[in-house]
């Protein structure tokens, strides 16, 4: 069974492969800004990423300092403006950009009320500016057209337009319109409206600011953003990436590699929610306690998981000590006697699958609620019943192995 833990290092492996491509940077510098953000946000160090740093840094340079433009200006300005932005949050920039150049370039390049009349550029350099927002001209009327938009909606066509929004709006503090995203996202997840390749997307929105939720609803969406996780390795086997995604998202990562056909945003974000969701869980299990639906059995699971642990451990000792576990004699074995012995082979391999299940239930148990803070019964009763399911045959096995072995040699 893949982990979590797997997963993420699987994605971030396959993102370092990407970046030891050096000759595709310049050919995708915006699927790689992109990249840049999320990898420092979740603080992923190795040589690969230091690389990346490094050519974001001659990239700024080039591109904001010394305009050397290609014939694609849009996704080549808003990559340079975005890593810009990261590399500054994230303490990596070592290049100095003056806030007149920025102004000048923007101011050029504004058409129908908004940067390269495109919505998802528009978020990013918004985004990438906010802190010199003051200096920037047209700053204020490309960030009211924004706003005009979210209230539309269409622009979620794109899902991944609802990522990059609540990234601006939380950074600009404008909480009212951060949650006029959150609540259209709840909205498609209780009717069941999300697109099965959409799921990560509004799984992150969800997770991120679960906290602008209620309480009552934290168990949907944590069972919801960890059904997206898990189905994400279905995910990432669909189809290739829409060719108008790759345009402003970076090229898809091909198949010859990992059977990935998500784009660099799809994949930096799948990294960002599963990194977020194995360190967080634990709190928000904190959470959830003060909620007054929750099962006895629920908050009481260290303490049923310990009954359960100490109790597999009495059932095999006594069964020794009491000589209900028997060794049968091989001397003088005859077709009579064999038949004899059934019962009491059926009775250790009773016991050993007992043992076995009860460790299974109680390991669950720990894992589920004590190590991943689920709270929500229906998904551990889901889990346990999965895990009993997948083991049986292995427990029937591995208990049938035992009682021959403690009736032959008296274990």
């Amino acid at each position: 069974m893949i982990t979590n833990e797997m997963t993420e290092q699987f994605i971030t492996n396959r993102i370092e492969n990407d970046l030891r491509k050096k000759d595709e940077l310049i050919k995708d510098p915006l699927g790689y800004s992109i990249y840049l953000f999320f990898l420092l946000k979740n603080g992923i160090r190795s040589p690969e990423v230091d690389n990346l740093v490094d050519w974001m840094n001659s990239w700024v340079e080039n591109i904001i300092n010394q305009g050397k433009f290609s014939k694609f200006v849009d996704k080549e300005l808003t990559s340079a403006v975005f890593a810009y932005y990261s590399l500054k949050r994230f303490k990596r920039l070592r290049t100095k950009v003056q806030s007149e150049n920025l102004q000048q370039l923007l101011t050029s390049h504004v058409k129908a009320h908004c940067f390269f009349d495109n919505f998802t550029l528009s978020l990013m350099i918004l985004l990438a500016v906010s802190d010199t927002k003051n200096v920037i001209e047209s700053y204020f009327n490309v960030l009211e057209w924004v706003k005009r938009e979210v209230g539309r909606e269409t622009v979620f066509n794109d899902a991944k337009n609802l990522v990059l929004a609540c990234i601006l709006f939380e950074k600009l503090s404008f909480e009212h319109y951060l949650r006029k995203v959150i609540e259209y996202c709840w909205r498609r997840l209780t009717d069941n409206n999300i697109p099965y390749y959409d799921e990560i997307f509004y799984a992150w929105v969800l997770w991120t600011f679960r906290n602008l939720k209620e309480e009552k609803e934290l168990p949907q969406i944590r069972e919801f953003t960890h059904t997206s996780i898990r189905n994400a390795s279905g995910l990432l086997k669909e189809e290739p990436v829409d060719e108008s995604v790759k345009q402003y998202y970076g090229l898809d990562t091909r198949a010859e590699y990992s059977g990935f056909n998500l784009s660099k945003i799809s994949l930096a974000v799948y990294l960002d929610i599963l990194h977020d969701f194995m360190q967080i869980t634990l709190r928000v299990t904190k959470e959830e306690l003060s909620r007054k639906d929750i099962p006895p059995w629920v908050r009481l699971s260290p303490l049923l998981s310990a009954i359960l642990l100490f109790s597999d451990g009495a059932v095999l000792w006594v069964s020794f000590q009491w000589n209900i576990v028997k060794r049968i004699s091989l001397a003088d074995m005859t077709w009579h006697s064999f038949r004899l012995a059934i019962p009491q082979y059926l009775i250790n391999f009773i016991i050993f699958l007992t043992v076995i299940s009860l460790g299974v239930v109680s390991i669950s148990f720990l894992w589920d609620i004590g190590y991943k803070g689920y709270i929500d019964p229906k998904l551990i009763k889901g889990n346990l019943r999965q895990r009993l399911k997948s083991r049986v045959m292995e427990g029937i096995v591995i208990a049938l192995i035992l009682a021959i072995l403690a009736g032959l040699f008296g274990m």
